[in-house]
């Protein structure tokens, strides 16, 4: 939401009001099948929020300290779907936000893909998915919550998840999807630059290339092109993979920017957090219960979540970088083994360093199974959710 206060008051408020939000929906009709959508986007009047800075490491609104604290949204029927370009706007609700507004958060991640934004067949922007953006906005400006704009999926339609594979090098090795993905963080920060509702973009999710000096070079450039049109936003960086000595190591690349921020996910005990799933670890590799009922070295509680979790946000550059914990997440099964105790043991090791935190993720297509604390027909995890509001509503702003 571009900031035009002085604008407003000059203005009769009823009057404008009406004349916005009939524009809104005569735009929104010219784009998209209004069959498809079955909630009318609102735009919300209100008071535009302040930009968040960085100042000493630290993130601050205004003069206090910011610390970001919520979780990941993202439409499921069309981020893992490359034949799904287009994003729909019945998973991601009014309710959705409403409720992470009640729990105490106050930023919320919302994964997109390249693909919304850019038509492929027509090598052109695409002006449905800025809508769709836009209407996401509004959700988070009428709860005075805050977003992170992440691009989980680049141009191409593959998951990258830190696993290069015979799809994901699509992207990395063609030149003109680079570009697109260029093109499209420009446009979204050329949309945004005065909208300090989003108050980060996270500009690629868990890169899948062993080319370390390959993405470096698309951070820089993709940096670049946001800066050239907008100077507000905090820029998220996440390491690329590097091979060496037979060990793989994350490397942040050193982008030289007064508002860059580093990204941590954390997931350990992988074994743990991503047990008995296709996706995952299953049989004798995987640790069932947490804290672990054994006494060997895979033995893992509070302490030992402290630790790893310390280590791995040094290793992440935070001595140097404001630091946010962007993700962390455990998979549920139909029996409780500890999740609750896990996700709220990560917590406590996140606000001893102020990273803040963002659980992966609200609501999934399955009740088990998942990392998703909800379904989209509402059926929750009310253990897991009593954990999150607690930690919310901890005394940080």
């Amino acid at each position: 939401m571009k900031t035009k206060t002085s604008q407003k008051k000059k203005l009769n408020f009823p009057i404008y009001r009406v004349l916005i939000g009939v524009a809104f929906y005569l735009f929104i009709l010219t784009f998209i099948d209004s069959s498809q959508v079955p909630i009318t986007p609102q735009i919300t009047i209100a008071e535009p929020l302040s930009f968040i800075t960085i100042r000493n490491n630290n993130f601050y609104n205004n003069d206090n300290v910011f610390i970001p604290k919520g979780i990941n949204h993202f439409d499921m029927y069309s981020l893992w779907d490359p034949n799904i370009t287009n994003p729909s706007f019945d998973w991601i609700t009014p309710n959705d936000f409403l409720t992470f507004k009640k729990a105490g958060f106050n930023s919320i991640r919302i994964a997109v893909k390249t693909d919304y934004f850019w038509d492929n067949e027509n090598n052109q922007l695409k002006e449905s998915g800025f809508i769709w953006l836009d209407y996401i906005n509004s959700l988070a400006l009428k709860n005075d919550l805050r977003l992170i704009i992440d691009m989980h999926m680049p141009t191409g339609g593959a998951q990258q998840d830190y696993n290069p594979n015979d799809q994901n090098k699509i992207f990395w090795e063609n030149t003109d999807y680079k570009i697109t993905f260029i093109n499209v963080w420009r446009e979204i920060a050329k949309r945004n630059s005065n909208n300090s509702t989003i108050w980060a973009y996270d500009i690629m999710n868990e890169p899948a290339t062993w080319d370390l000096t390959d993405y470096e070079n698309l951070i820089f450039q993709t940096t670049a092109a946001i800066r050239s049109v907008d100077s507000n936003h905090i820029v998220i960086i996440q390491p690329g993979l590097q091979l060496q000595d037979g060990e793989v190591r994350l490397i942040f690349p050193k982008v030289y920017d007064s508002k860059i921020a580093h990204s941590l996910h954390f997931y350990e005990p992988h074994a743990f957090t991503h047990q008995n799933v296709s996706w995952g670890i299953s049989g004798d590799q995987a640790i069932i219960n947490y804290p672990t009922t054994t006494s060997t070295n895979d033995y893992w509680n509070e302490q030992k979540i402290s630790k790893a979790f310390t280590q791995a946000a040094y290793n992440a550059g935070l001595e140097h970088y404001p630091l946010i914990l962007t993700e962390f997440g455990t998979v549920f099964h139909k029996i409780y083994t500890g999740q609750d105790q896990w996700i709220d043991d990560v917590i406590k090791s996140a606000n001893k360093l102020n990273t803040g935190w963002h659980y992966w993720y609200y609501k999934g297509p399955a009740y088990n199974e998942q990392m998703a604390i909800t379904t989209q027909n509402g059926l929750n995890r009310p253990i897991v959710w009593k954990v999150l509001k607690q930690q919310a509503q901890n005394g940080h702003e």
